[in-house]
């Protein structure tokens, strides 16, 4: 979460236009939790998007005190 939380961050931020977006933190937190999108072999993107949505999905539900609106 905190990886993709970066990455957002950094695509919208005013200083990143024109700029290329560092996704390597975000590869390496997945590569972590998801052995089969190590290296650079070609992966299913509609895989690797759920992968993505489920471990956010789960990530958010851990939280205890959620803050207001």
């Amino acid at each position: 979460m905190k990886a993709f939380a970066e990455v957002l961050t950094k695509m919208w931020s005013e200083d990143s236009t024109g700029q290329g977006v560092d996704m390597i933190s975000l590869k390496g937190a997945i590569q972590r939790f998801a052995p089969c999108f190590i290296g650079n072999a070609r992966q299913d993107s509609q895989e690797f998007l759920r992968f993505q949505l489920l471990g956010l999905h789960e990530d958010i539900n851990e939280v205890i005190e959620k803050p207001d609106p």
